[in-house]
């Protein structure tokens, strides 16, 4: 074999040990916020300045990170508007990385869930999020009962039965929920 050949097949090799040690490393590393975790510190700003991420030990919580101009964040958005009798106590919370809060887009395009006092619409920064939920991909869900325990999370687009079927297996979010929710 040439020396050419041979330090290309060497070049290979070495290219793919690199690729088999990052693909252990991402798949061997801990979930940062397993189920059963504590909901993490964060510190959130929702227009009126800084407020804490707290669990208040009778209201469980629904957080939601989420972008703008991610359809699948929309779409989620649309299924949780059209859902949110299946949730009555549970406090919701719609994180952004954005600096500018979409009140209006929210009041408009899903009005059950921009009507005030519904959820708390807020902005973080996106490394802050991921520094305490493990995540900057959108749209995520965590689902937190009353003692700030997670007993839930989605991260990507899911269908909303499985978010409301978490809260009431805790029996924190209400009655119990209908058939199916709607799509």
């Amino acid at each position: 074999m040439s020396p050419t050949k041979r330090a290309a097949a060497a070049g290979f090799l070495l290219s793919v040990a690199g690729l088999a040690s990052w693909f252990a490393a991402v798949a061997l590393r801990p979930d940062p916020l397993p189920v059963g975790a504590a909901l993490p510190p964060l510190m959130f700003d929702g227009g009126t300045g800084p407020h804490r991420l707290m669990a208040n030990g009778q209201t469980p919580l629904l957080i939601v990170w989420f972008r703008s101009e991610c359809i699948h964040c929309q779409y989620e958005f649309g299924v949780l508007d059209r859902n949110l009798d299946l949730l009555p106590r549970v406090q919701i919370y719609l994180f952004t990385g954005a600096d500018s809060l979409p009140h209006a887009q929210l009041a408009e395009s899903w009005p059950a869930l921009g009507a005030p006092g519904r959820a708390t619409l807020a902005s973080v920064p996106s490394s802050e999020f991921e520094r305490a939920f493990g995540t900057r991909l959108t749209p995520a869900m965590f689902a937190f009962d009353s003692r700030g325990k997670l007993i839930a999370k989605v991260i990507g687009e899911t269908k909303f039965d499985r978010i409301a079927a978490a809260f009431h297996t805790q029996r924190v979010a209400g009655p119990g929920p209908r058939a199916s929710a709607t799509p």
